[in-house]
């Protein structure tokens, strides 16, 4: 009696969690698929582009509402300076550069024909492009700080 019950509870419980999936249906038609790849790419650099336009604006803004020219009760700091053997890398670009190649390389895996193969290709590129940039201004900053 007690394994019945239980054996009824289990399936009650399976049926319970398989019913919102149900209605889910894979799409067959590659244009829609298409067209959702694209429009997920979209959503995913749409934040990226708004921050980009973002700061531009403020730039521009900020050249209209700035003061102009030098004034007189500016208050000026002194530079900061580290302890002798302390290094710290410049502000760089390419780790920016190196975590969208590999972001086109993960959007080329669940992609399908020419959309896997053109951010395939993207990724490829931007990753290569992010780490010849960044090892080379790790190496030219190893030269400049043992020279």
């Amino acid at each position: 009696m007690l394994t019945e019950l239980f054996s009824q509870l289990q399936l009650s419980i399976v049926l319970a969690a398989g019913a919102p999936l149900s209605g889910v249906q894979q799409a067959t038609d590659d244009t829609v698929q298409a067209i959702t790849a694209v429009l997920l790419i979209i959503a995913c650099l749409l934040p990226v582009l708004m921050a980009v336009f973002g700061a531009v604006v403020m730039r521009f803004l900020g050249w209209f509402t700035g003061p102009r020219g030098a004034q007189a009760d500016e208050v000026v700091y002194p530079e900061a300076t580290l302890p002798p053997g302390i290094h710290l890398p410049a502000s760089t670009i390419w780790p920016a550069v190196l975590a969208f190649g590999l972001l086109g390389l993960l959007f080329a895996i669940p992609l399908e024909a020419w959309l896997e193969v053109v951010a395939a290709l993207v990724g490829i590129v931007l990753t290569a492009i992010g780490l010849v940039g960044w090892i080379a201004l790790a190496i030219r900053e190893a030269r400049a700080y043992h020279s």
